[in-house]
């Protein structure tokens, strides 16, 4: 495993979101330094996003991109797959298009969390569904075009209506049954939902392709109460060995942050292999 932490792209605005937001090769500088092994890009409207000098970042600090998130697409300017609006279903889709595109230049996966959408009283349940279904297979599709996946990112109560869980995530995964979807677990998320961290990564194995890790205040790893070597030995148990990324809130700062992170995990991940 290696440990990536999330920045975000410049066009993401949103104050106190959960990625390092700031000057990029100040955020790749520090997170070489550091000994991270990646970044995931937290991005609003990927079409915006100036590729080419994130190419160039990641050559000259050997810190490869590990992940296109999409979480303010719907943080941010609150576009989803179910909103009854047809202008801003279409304009998701478009967001996600961009951002499966954007992914599989880096030959990375893209995840889907709040972008799914809600299940609203106004709006019949299969309508709705239905919706979300076409939109994720329609980006399955594009994703499998081009040798990347679609993550399904489960999203705890408090946020989402459906797909709160591991379980509910796999289920979903196997239910549309394409060779281009998958899953993501959050640790934030999970802890929320009150899972059996080790039981759940056993039974999303082989179907959960990343994860994100932060504590159970959604604060950096260490500064709440989770058991991370727990966590990383659960995650090797269920045989998983690809990226873990810092998802969590930036505070007191992202410099501190991502120190506090790594202080915290890289002991457990161990040397970094190439």
């Amino acid at each position: 495993m290696k440990l990536a932490y999330q920045v975000a792209t410049p066009e993401v605005h949103t104050p106190d979101v959960t990625a390092w937001r700031g000057d990029l090769p100040t955020a790749f500088s520090l997170l070489t330094d550091l000994g991270y092994g990646g970044v995931e890009l937290m991005v609003r409207d990927p079409a915006q996003v100036d590729a080419p000098r994130l190419e160039a970042l990641t050559r000259e600090f050997a810190l490869p991109i590990t992940l296109v998130c999409t979480g303010e697409v719907y943080g941010e300017d609150r576009l989803s797959f179910m909103d009854p609006d047809p202008a801003v279903r279409a304009e998701a889709r478009r967001r996600t298009a961009a951002a499966v595109q954007l992914a599989a230049r880096f030959g990375v996966d893209t995840n889907v969390g709040r972008l799914r959408g809600r299940l609203r009283d106004d709006v019949p349940a299969e309508t709705s569904l239905g919706w979300a279904r076409a939109a994720l297979l329609e980006a399955a599709d594009l994703a499998g075009e081009r040798g990347i996946h679609v993550l399904i990112e489960p999203i705890n109560h408090r946020s989402a209506n459906w797909i709160l869980t591991a379980a509910d995530g796999v289920a979903f995964v196997r239910d549309l049954n394409h060779p281009a979807l998958a899953l993501m677990l959050d640790t934030g998320h999970m802890s929320i939902e009150g899972e059996d961290f080790a039981a759940s990564f056993l039974a999303a194995r082989g179907c959960n392709r990343y994860v994100h890790l932060c504590d159970d205040n959604r604060l950096a790893p260490g500064m709440g109460s989770l058991d991370f070597a727990a966590i990383i030995a659960g995650l090797r148990a269920a045989g998983y060995d690809g990226h873990v990324a810092i998802e969590a809130a930036q505070r007191p700062d992202s410099p501190t942050a991502a120190r506090q992170s790594a202080r915290v995990l890289l002991p457990l991940l161990g040397p970094s292999e190439d």
